[in-house]
């Protein structure tokens, strides 16, 4: 499962960082690219107990890769079937702890379903402005190189 993304990146893997329930519903594989960008791909179905299972180790290893570095958070969900709403929640309390880290979450490969529940979480809570859905991960690429170079060309003006 390796992005297929242009050669200017530098993707960052390991074996151990695809991620497998002890049920086999869940798989999540992370990559690291650039090093201030993390990259899930999300498949199968989440429930509370792979999540909990599975979420320490995940978080275990953006931090030990980070190193408590500003990131973006992309998520493909293209294979993502479903979340119980308890797995959801869970998901969510780990984002909105953890936003003061996160530059801006992006989605890609998105069901309507998904959709729907992301801009309901966008319009209840201002604390998730900084959270897009495109159409793919080039798009997100993008996106991101964009707002660095914004923010770079900020911090030139203000000196």
């Amino acid at each position: 499962m390796m992005l297929n993304i242009k050669d200017t990146y530098n993707l960052h893997t390991k074996d151990e960082w695809l991620f497998t329930s002890s049920d086999n519903e869940y798989i999540t594989e992370l990559t690291v690219i650039n090093d201030n960008i993390v990259h899930l791909e999300v498949k199968g179905f989440v429930n509370i107990n792979n999540m909990t299972e599975m979420w320490p180790k995940i978080e275990a290893a953006i931090n030990e890769q980070l190193k408590g570095k500003k990131y973006f958070l992309i998520h493909n969900y293209k294979d993502l079937r479903s979340a119980t709403n308890d797995a959801r929640n869970n998901y969510l309390k780990w984002i909105d702890d953890n936003l003061e880290s996160i530059d801006a979450i992006y989605f890609y490969n998105v069901s309507a379903f998904f959709k729907i529940l992301i801009q309901a979480g966008k319009f209840l809570s201002n604390r998730f402005d900084n959270t897009f859905i495109l159409n793919s991960i080039d798009d997100i690429l993008n996106d991101i190189e964009l707002k660095l170079k914004e923010t770079s060309k900020e911090k030139q003006n203000s000196y």
